[in-house]
């Protein structure tokens, strides 16, 4: 997904010396093709959401036609320090998420005095817990 342009824009920048506009075309392009293999697995497993993904698609490719145009206005300079500063967001957006999801795990999901559990409310719990899974994956 896009964490590889995290990676490929700097090697091919830094290490190939490739212009900044022009590497962040090609990570694009790495990102497709990688996504692409990816939708093939999932989709046989029936794990895609057609609509949300066509939705997805639809503001990525507006979102990306934009920024192509926008970044004829921007130096390379400018341009790699808005790339950064992306970086770093997404950096922390990830860490601070895997400490919120650390603690939501270190808190027992029913809280009793003793050991024993009613059946019913632990039967309960767990048919949520799943509505909530199922949800989620749509």
């Amino acid at each position: 997904g896009s964490g590889g342009s995290i990676l490929t824009v700097p090697i091919l920048v830094y290490l190939l010396h490739v212009d900044a506009k022009e590497a962040i075309a090609m990570s694009l392009v790495v990102v497709g093709v990688t996504s692409a293999f990816a939708l093939i697995s999932h989709a046989r497993s029936g794990n895609v959401n057609w609509t949300m993904g066509a939705i997805f698609g639809m503001a990525g490719m507006a979102g990306a036609f934009l920024g192509g145009i926008i970044a004829g206005y921007i130096s390379e300079h400018v341009l790699m320090l808005i790339f950064a500063g992306m970086t770093l967001a997404t950096a922390t957006a990830m860490l601070c998420k895997d400490t919120a999801a650390a603690q939501y795990q270190a808190i027992p999901s029913t809280a009793h005095d003793s050991d024993e559990y009613d059946e019913n409310e632990l039967n309960e719990s767990n048919h949520s817990e799943n509505e909530k899974a199922e949800q989620f994956s749509k």
